[in-house]
This record gives structure tokens, C-alpha cells and sequence, in this order.
């Protein structure tokens, strides 16, 4: 982190005024740019499309060779979207 606030204090220093406020007012498109991009093409694949249900079941019954566990899933809104 100190690199680089160096190095943005170095072409901070070094580049004339009208220059820093169009880099500063470029950056800040770019930015706005890149989020709009994001939203249209990679959040919709981020987004939840899924549930699962499940359950455990035990019967005990004190005797090591009768006792079973059993778990039941589910998988029952799995949605695909293109």
C-alpha cells in the first residue's frame, strides 16, 4: 500500500493541473463504466437460483448393530438460466 501511494504521489506531483482533473475525471468514468458492465453481464450469474431441504433422521436403539441414521436431500428448485 505504501508503493502505490507513492507512486500516485509521484504523477500527483509531476503532471500539470488540467491533467490530474482529467485523469481523476476518467478514472471515475472508467469506474462507472466498469460497474454498469458488471451489473449487465456478471451479476445475473451471481444471483440465487437454488434451495435445498434436507433431514437427518437417528433410531437408537442401544444395540450397536441396529442403530441406523439416515439423511434424505433434496435439490428441489434447481434452475437453470441462459
Amino acid at each position: 500500500m505504501k508503493k502505490l501511494t507513492s507512486v500516485l504521489f509521484w504523477i500527483w506531483e509531476n503532471s500539470d493541473k488540467l491533467s490530474k482533473w482529467a485523469q481523476i475525471i476518467t478514472f471515475l468514468f472508467a469506474g462507472l463504466w466498469a460497474y454498469s458492465r458488471f451489473n449487465e453481464a456478471e451479476r445475473p450469474a451471481l444471483e440465487f437460483r437454488a434451495s435445498t431441504d434436507s433431514s437427518l433422521q437417528l433410531d437408537y436403539t442401544g444395540k450397536l448393530r441396529t442403530d441406523s441414521i439416515a439423511f434424505n436431500g433434496r435439490f428441489p428448485k434447481i434452475v437453470e438460466k441462459i
